[in-house]
């Protein structure tokens, strides 16, 4: 094999392998129920991070109940038996029982930004970090350990996932999490903030969550369907 031909072999092999790692990546992360890789999605009220406590509701809108009470909590996820939502507080990582009771600590997350959800793997959690160029990892609960997953993140189908990752709509087959400003005059001046609403199939959105004033966001729905888990801002 001429020197020529070995460069060629090797820029190739290069390719091949960079294009499996994102494949992976992209792959691992679309597991995760409600992300999809659509760059024509619409954003809602954007990736804005809303700090305050977890709650939780019936899809239809009822049976609001408040699962957290001192406050600092946000982007949670339902674990795969929906029997505990996982969530950040400040940069640890902390289970949440969705049947009541305190929150618990799992392990520091120095670097995480946002939750993702679980994958195929029960123990896989993955997770957005605060890092431009590897910005997932996957925390093994079991060992509570995290490992960045490898991947090129400047292809068009990897900023889709990511933009879609930090957006706060999700959607799950035909049911999608919307979150949606909301506007009343107050007595001096407007006041604004965020609720959820529900779209099924192609019917039009119905609001879930009574927050009136207070931003709330970041809904997920549990595996059966049935409940949505949200974050609603502090307040008086």
């Amino acid at each position: 094999m001429t020197l020529k031909a070995a460069g060629v072999l090797g820029v190739l092999v290069a390719v091949a392998t960079a294009t499996a790692a994102e494949e992976s990546w992209i792959t691992k992360v679309l597991r995760v129920a409600g992300i999809t890789a659509s760059p024509a999605r619409l954003r809602g009220a954007g990736s804005d991070a809303v700090i305050g406590n977890i709650w939780i509701i019936g899809v239809d809108g009822a049976d609001a109940r408040q699962l957290t009470s001192d406050g600092r909590y946000q982007s949670p996820v339902f674990a795969p038996d929906d029997q505990s939502l996982y969530a950040l507080r400040d940069d640890v990582l902390v289970r949440v029982p969705t049947g009541g009771g305190a929150s618990s600590h799992v392990m520091g997350l120095p670097k995480a930004a946002k939750l993702i959800g679980f994958g195929r793997d029960v123990d896989e959690l993955l997770v957005l970090l605060d890092d431009a160029s590897q910005p997932i990892a996957e925390i093994s609960l079991a060992a509570k350990a995290t490992k960045v997953v490898p991947g090129d993140v400047r292809t068009d189908s990897a900023v889709a996932v990511l933009d879609d990752i930090r957006g706060q709509d999700r959607t799950y087959g035909e049911t999608s999490l919307l979150v949606r400003p909301q506007r009343r005059r107050g007595s001096n001046e407007a006041i604004e903030w965020t609720e959820i609403f529900v779209q099924r199939d192609h019917d039009a959105p119905h609001q879930i969550t009574s927050c009136d004033g207070r931003n709330c966001g970041q809904p997920v729905l549990s595996s059966t369907g049935r409940r949505v888990a949200y974050v609603r801002e502090e307040g008086p």
